[in-house]
């Protein structure tokens, strides 16, 4: 007889997150069916039955995550018992082929005639990247916390239902761009339904619906700022991290996430794939980073700091923390040789290196063409290599000039 279990999959994402999945098994053999729910590994308890597993209250939104794991396994568990009783589970050879019965039924039932939830899992798995699933996944939390997802249809996605999924965000204190950045996911996968022919432009409700954003603050160095940073007498611990700070900037603002996954520099230059996008990246080290590099050099990874951490966010929270605190340090009489820190930038993070490079080349009049080649605006995933390599000369000329205009003091 075929059976059903929760199965934490033991390859972490970048986030360091794992995929909580269902096993079924059959025959001797398994297979997984995915539950777009992820989880940390200390946040989720393993059990010693079938129906024990469940994220621990320790992790932010467990009450939806385990509402939406317990819809999966009991939408699954149905549909087992629906073979075993007419008989037809002994038709089948493998738990692969148990697992693709179901999911075209409930794909059937709930994802083809239009339903809210079914399509929004469909639309996480076809994500290329485990951090835009991630994202994706997030808003399905918020959808499921908000109203019965096995129920809501396309169709009930009026202005209204805007309205108040919006008031619901506002009241549980989300800030206004991350309610926008929900809203979004939500008109991403309404545009993709329609795409599918599972939803009606008929009824499309962001015509009328306007998605609020506001200002964010300023998160760029003026290039004196920058000079001040990068000259700053820190603390010895702080020192790689404003190092590799400088190393992004002169990387044309690398995201971390790339420079942690860098292995080595191929005849003077960093050749990746953008995690984001999936697009081609070739950048010149200049002598300003390959000296950085050159006094982190790692084993494991490009630069040695990484290869102590086994993922690129528990690093950055660590760097934001110390690039924070970089600034003068004074000692507090009177209580035990304790120190207070006056950061130089209090919001200073590794993020402000990216900005920092566009907003100093948007001064020197580098054309945004070739600003947004560099960031990645305009170079999509679909891009060639042949197409970046046009580009290279541009993006390569645009770099030194920015670093010539940093080091003129």
């Amino acid at each position: 007889m075929a059976k059903v279990k929760f199965y934490l999959d033991k390859r972490p994402t970048s986030e360091g997150k794992h995929h909580v999945k269902l096993s079924i098994s059959h025959n001797t053999t398994t297979a997984l069916m995915p539950t777009g729910v992820f989880v940390r590994a200390e946040h989720w308890f393993p059990g010693d039955s079938e129906t024990d597993p469940h994220v621990k209250k320790t992790c932010p939104g467990y009450k939806t995550m385990n509402e939406l794991i317990a819809q999966r396994i009991d939408a699954v568990r149905e549909k087992l018992d629906a073979l075993a009783i007419d008989g037809a589970i002994w038709s089948f050879k493998t738990a692969t082929d148990i697992k693709n019965r179901i999911q075209e039924e409930l794909d059937g039932k709930r994802g083809d005639e239009g339903l809210v939830g079914a399509h929004f899992e469909k639309f996480i798995a076809r994500c290329k990247t485990p951090g835009t699933a991630r994202v994706y996944n997030e808003t399905l939390i918020k959808l499921a916390k908000y109203g019965n997802l096995r129920k809501l249809r396309f169709e009930e996605i009026d202005v209204a239902w805007l309205k108040d999924f919006e008031a619901r965000l506002r009241r549980d204190g989300l800030a206004v761009n991350t309610i926008a950045r929900h809203l979004r996911d939500i008109r991403a996968v309404y545009n993709d339904a329609i795409d599918y022919g599972v939803a009606s432009l008929a009824n499309y409700p962001f015509r009328r619906f306007k998605i609020v954003h506001e200002a964010t603050p300023k998160r760029s160095l003026s290039v004196e700022q920058l000079r001040a940073l990068r000259d700053y007498p820190c603390e010895p611990h702080q020192e790689k991290y404003r190092d590799l700070f400088m190393l992004i900037f002169y990387l044309g603002g690398i995201n971390l996430v790339d420079l942690c996954a860098l292995t080595e520099v191929v005849n003077g230059r960093v050749e990746y794939k953008r995690a984001k996008t999936s697009a081609l990246y070739s950048i010149k080290v200049e002598p300003e980073a390959q000296a950085i590099i050159d006094k982190y050099k790692g084993d494991g990874h490009l630069l040695f700091p990484l290869d102590n951490y086994a993922n690129h966010t528990d690093f950055l929270r660590r760097m934001n923390k110390n690039l924070q605190e970089i600034g003068p340090v004074e000692t507090l009489p009177g209580r035990g040789g304790k120190k207070k820190k006056t950061g130089l930038f209090p919001g200073l993070s590794s993020y402000w290196a990216r900005h920092t490079w566009a907003t100093i080349a948007a001064e020197l009049e580098i054309p945004i063409e070739t600003i947004s080649a560099m960031l990645g605006h305009s170079v999509g995933a679909k891009v060639t290599s042949i197409y970046v390599a046009f580009n290279r000369k541009k993006i390569d000329e645009a770099n030194r000039r920015v670093i010539d205009f940093l080091n003129e003091a």
